[in-house]
C-alpha cells in the first residue's frame, strides 16, 4: 500500500502553529472529482500538516488564494486508527508559473 499523496489546491489559511507539536497547519480547498447538486459544495477543505521550513516558505512567498501543489505522505495517529493525517514533504507555489503561462498565451 502506498502512503504518498499529491494534491493541487487553493490556500485557504496561512500556516498556524500547533501548540502541542512542532508542526504547522494549513487548509487547502480542493475540487471534488464529481459535481454536487449544489455548486457551492463542489470543493472540500483539507487540513495539511507542514514542517517548520515549509511553513516559513509558504508564509514568505504565498498569500491566501495562491495555488499550491503539495506532495507528502499519509500518517495514522496511534490513538485514533480512523484518522489519517496529510503531512507535506514538499510544496510548490504555482502562482508565478501560471502568470508566465498567461503571458505566453497573450
Amino acid at each position: 500500500m502506498f502512503n504518498q499523496f499529491f494534491i493541487t489546491g487553493i490556500l485557504v489559511s496561512m500556516p498556524s502553529s500547533l501548540s502541542h507539536q512542532n508542526d504547522y497547519l494549513i487548509y487547502l480547498k480542493v475540487k471534488k472529482p464529481y459535481d454536487e447538486y449544489d455548486p457551492a459544495h463542489n470543493y472540500v477543505k483539507l487540513p495539511v500538516l507542514l514542517w517548520p521550513g515549509l511553513a516559513r516558505r509558504i508564509s514568505d512567498e504565498a498569500v491566501v488564494g495562491s495555488i499550491l501543489e503539495v506532495k507528502g505522505r499519509l500518517l495514522n495517529k496511534a490513538e485514533d486508527v480512523n484518522t489519517i493525517i496529510l503531512k507535506a514533504e514538499s510544496c510548490q507555489i504555482l502562482d508565478y508559473d501560471l502568470q508566465q503561462l498567461m503571458k505566453k498565451k497573450k
